[in-house]
């Protein structure tokens, strides 16, 4: 067996290989985002960054169902990460918040509820991709 190869033709090998050194840096563009999503996080208060990152994760998942070419998706994927990865360490902060508040609140139970719940989506999705089409992920993760 040998090395595979692109065969792409040279325009569109160029473009190919571009695109990709812009998504090789995703995770680079989330991670220099966090520190300041936290930071206004705290001036705001958890209530209302948690509803205006719930509300912008759902308004960008369900921009992935309109049809765009790379750098709609490029962009669209960036500002999505931007307000759905700045919601799960809100809720965390809002759950060690509420411990420190009420003793009989318990922290670990409140994670056991959320991993299961995420199985238990995880099923449903799959019979409903299967059922109805693939952009019921976006709807659905929209909600």
């Amino acid at each position: 067996m040998g090395t595979h190869t692109c065969r792409l033709p040279k325009t569109k090998r160029f473009r190919w290989i571009t695109q990709r050194r812009y998504l090789k840096h995703y995770s680079c563009y989330v991670f220099l985002v966090q520190p300041l999503v936290g930071m206004i996080s705290d001036r705001m208060g958890y209530k209302k960054s948690l509803l205006l990152a719930s509300a912008g994760a759902g308004l960008f998942f369900i921009a992935y169902n309109l049809q765009g070419g790379f750098w709609y998706l490029f962009f669209i994927t960036i500002f999505m990460a931007l307000f759905y990865n700045s919601v799960q360490p809100v809720l965390d902060s809002l759950a060690l918040k509420l411990e420190n508040d009420n003793p009989n609140f318990s922290y670990g139970s409140l994670r056991i509820a959320g991993a299961a719940g995420w199985s238990l989506m995880g099923i449903v999705n799959g019979y409903l991709i299967d059922g109805i089409s693939l952009n019921v992920i976006f709807v659905l993760s929209a909600s």
